[in-house]
């Protein structure tokens, strides 16, 4: 199993990244909604608190397959919510 720690590391960088595309779209393009931008910025930090809290309390701790299982699903899930995320940055602008 990989490092918590490099795990820890990735989750944050890459919601890092997401939420640096938004404030460059928020500073750089004059179309980008205040609100939306704001309500993202606060979505990407809980999804920041919420997948740490994940990787830091895996359940099934004594059976390797069921620590194996959740590390699984946790990669399954965060990949979905990036996803969601950067679909998420085209919403910002003012329709």
């Amino acid at each position: 199993m990989a490092s918590r720690r490099i795990l820890k590391k990735n989750v944050h960088f890459l919601l890092h990244e997401v939420a640096m595309e938004a404030y460059v779209g928020y500073f750089l393009v004059k179309e980008v909604d205040e609100d939306k931008f704001s309500a993202f910025i606060k979505h990407v930090y809980e999804l920041d608190k919420e997948f740490i809290a994940r990787v830091n309390h895996p359940s099934g701790t004594k059976d390797a397959k069921l620590v194996k299982a959740y590390y699984k699903k946790l990669a399954e899930d965060f990949n979905a919510k990036i996803s969601e995320a950067v679909e998420g940055l085209k919403d910002l602008t003012k329709k």
